[in-house]
């Protein structure tokens, strides 16, 4: 979540008019803090427990950063804790089968490197966080404009 929260200002709405060289900033301070921050937590896991818990970590980091990047997105950068909270709450309560003695297929966090659910769920968190972060308002703007500008001029093909 910490990489998420420096995307977040007093000034975000003369932020937004800044164009394109705050972004590719944003991008890679984003990028930076996650890989920087990543590897002091991979490094970490490795150094207390072992090369056996690095594979989860890393799928762990992955997903939770994906979560940040959505609920930033959808809830505004100050607030992009609140996703990954709500989902660490989820893993805790109903992450255990009980039944079985073993944990859930969607539980990402628990798990050993082994299951390829896990790793799609986890891979899957990324790509949507990635994407909602990549969906500013002016790319959506744009994308709108596009599907009507191209709806119109179908239209008036077609006739």
């Amino acid at each position: 979540m910490l990489p998420a929260l420096v995307l977040t200002s007093q000034l975000a709405a003369l932020e937004d008019a800044a164009g394109h060289a705050l972004r590719r900033m944003e991008v890679r301070g984003l990028t930076l803090l996650f890989l920087g921050g990543s590897t002091l937590m991979i490094g970490a896991s490795a150094f207390a427990s072992g090369s056996a818990t690095v594979p989860t970590t890393a799928r762990a980091l992955i997903a939770w950063f994906g979560l940040a990047l959505l609920s930033g997105r959808l809830l505004g950068w100050r607030f992009c804790w609140v996703g990954p909270c709500l989902v660490l709450c989820i893993l805790i309560y109903w992450g255990y089968d009980s039944s079985g003695g073993t944990y859930w297929w969607w539980e990402f966090t628990a798990h050993g490197p082994d299951p390829m659910a896990s790793w799609r769920l986890s891979v899957g968190l990324l790509v949507t966080g990635v994407a909602a972060f990549w969906l500013t308002p002016w790319r959506i703007a744009t994308l709108r404009h596009n599907r009507l500008f191209a709806d119109a001029v179908g239209v008036a093909t077609r006739r």
